[in-house]
């Protein structure tokens, strides 16, 4: 898993990097820096079981198991045949809580 901020978040001072381990920067991160911040969004244990149950991919598979909070974006499996992708943008707005 790499991650690299867009030119447009990179260019916007108000947007703050997504994490103090994962500074504002142009070049990509590899999976030992990207990887653990984005699978500490996940769930644990029995709930990260139950997501994948209603996912339909393993435990394991942590990247499709993220896909969703990218909106619509479906990464392929490792496990599976390569498929090409292009890679998704994620939006740097914060979603607004509802009451």
């Amino acid at each position: 898993m790499r991650f690299t901020y867009t030119p447009e978040a990179l260019d916007n001072d108000a947007l703050p990097a997504l994490s103090l381990s994962l500074p504002k920067r142009p070049e990509p991160f590899p999976d030992s820096r990207a990887g653990p911040f984005f699978r500490n969004l996940l769930p644990e244990q029995a709930f990260l079981r139950l997501v994948a149950a209603a996912a339909g991919t393993s435990p394991e598979n942590s990247l499709e198991l993220l896909a969703p909070l990218a909106g619509s974006a479906r990464v392929p499996s490792p496990s599976g045949p390569r498929v090409p992708h292009r890679p998704r943008t994620l939006s740097m707005r914060p979603r607004v809580a509802r009451p």
